[in-house]
């Protein structure tokens, strides 16, 4: 599985695995939601843990639910890092 929410060519063959990463968005609750948890805010804070991270393969897409009056909603994203090396300083990459 390949997911990304960021525009790039994906014909490029000068990709590169990188680390797993997680991404996450929640927020808590105290009887109501004190926010909208976001999947695409999830997915960015996993892709951004990286500057050369463009996307990420073998993605797992999670929905946090642990509240019950008190607790917490949210998101989780985690995957392989997609390095794309034609991004300026990251030629370096193998």
């Amino acid at each position: 599985t390949v997911a990304s929410t960021k525009n790039y060519n994906i014909n490029s063959s000068k990709f590169v695995k990188g680390a797993r990463v997680t991404g996450e968005d929640n927020y808590p609750v105290i009887i109501f939601p004190l926010g909208i948890p976001n999947m695409k805010t999830a997915m960015d804070n996993a892709i951004q843990k990286d500057k050369c991270a463009v996307g990420l393969s073998d993605v797992v897409m999670s929905q946090l639910n642990h509240s019950f009056l008190v607790g917490s909603i949210g998101y989780r994203v985690e995957g392989d890092l997609i390095i794309d090396t034609t991004r300026t300083g990251c030629e370096a990459r193998t």
